[in-house]
């Protein structure tokens, strides 16, 4: 069992590399870049970055073991992802919305083995503010409130539904706090789909959201270490 004793387990790069570890991963996929303020800082031998606008001078760090595509997720997946082969970890922080975290989702499925874990980005908003879709009328109700929290996640907690509902083959474990949800390839046992609607599950809101995660749905850790163990005893299983 590993003790991730030099990871900072609070952030997004040290979840990450302790993920890397678990699953002895060395390929790694990221959607959603931005500043690459994460990216850098995963080590893995192998690492793809996409992003439709880099914020940093991607060209100069373009290598052999470490690719930029600066386009949006769609292209990747539909142009470019068959030249990068398969991966032992996906990172989903694109944009913010259920409908195309889905589809990321979805099309990174085809991109993994066995082993492979995808993590994903903003599945427990802090507030309504943060959990609005449209980040047009997210910035209006920000302004509106005076609510200082500056976050937007969007309505990528309804993944996780979706997730429960159409995916009974993967378990998964959330992080606690600001929310992120790792996959990881192991059916659940005893199967029942809560909304059994894709359409449905589009449709809830953020109070929906607050009662299905006090209902246990979202499986939010106590600790990331007790989230990491999760993951870990799925590897251990003989």
């Amino acid at each position: 069992m590993n003790n991730f004793s030099t990871l900072d387990l609070t952030q997004r790069n040290g979840r990450l590399n302790a993920l890397l570890q678990i699953n002895a991963g060395t390929r790694y996929l990221e959607i959603g870049v931005s500043k690459g303020e994460t990216f850098h800082k995963v080590a893995a031998d192998f690492k793809v970055a996409v992003d439709p606008r880099f914020l940093f001078d991607f060209q100069s760090r373009q290598a052999g073991n470490t690719r930029y595509f600066q386009c949006s997720s769609d292209e990747y997946f539909s142009r470019h992802s068959r030249e990068c082969g398969k991966f032992d970890l996906i990172y989903l922080d694109g944009l913010h919305t259920f409908e195309q975290t889905f589809r990321d989702l979805l099309c990174s499925i085809s991109l993994i083995h066995d082993r492979s874990l995808i993590l994903i980005d903003d599945t427990m908003p802090t507030n309504f503010i943060a959990g609005e879709s449209e980040l047009s009328r997210h910035l209006e109700l920000r302004t509106i409130t005076g609510i200082p929290d500056q976050s937007w996640m969007g309505d990528v907690y309804k993944i996780v539904i979706a997730v429960h509902d159409f995916m009974p083959l993967w378990s998964y474990v959330t992080f606690p706090g600001h929310g992120q949800t790792i996959l990881f390839q192991r059916p659940r046992e005893n199967f029942v789909p809560v909304l059994n609607s894709l359409f449905e599950i589009s449709r809830i809101s953020y109070t929906d959201f607050l009662l299905h995660r006090k209902a246990g749905l979202f499986n939010v850790a106590a600790t990331p270490r007790a989230a990491l163990a999760q993951v870990e005893a799925c590897f251990e299983a003989p």
